[in-house]
């Protein structure tokens, strides 16, 4: 296998990703609608914990990069809350 054929895979597990992040945040507007009629706080500290130990649980990427991503994607996610 070549060098752009490498590529070609990384370029298409990409566009998955990037898919599957669209359709979380579409999770996650719907969830900021809920709290907003529930009245409830968009930050729940606990849950972010238990979603970044279940997943570092579940993989075998290096620990600190799982942290550092999901903090990432939950910060945006809290933002896109705060605005629905």
């Amino acid at each position: 296998m070549n060098i752009d054929n490498l590529r070609l895979g990384i370029d298409i597990i990409d566009n998955k990703i990037a898919q599957l992040l669209e359709e979380r945040e579409e999770l996650v507007k719907k969830i900021g609608r809920e709290k907003k009629l529930a009245s409830k706080n968009i930050l729940c500290k606990s849950r972010e914990d238990e979603i970044i130990k279940r997943l570092q649980k579940n993989t075998k990427l290096d620990k600190l990069l799982v942290k550092n991503l999901w903090l990432i994607i939950m910060n945006h996610s809290k933002i896109i809350q705060s605005l629905v």
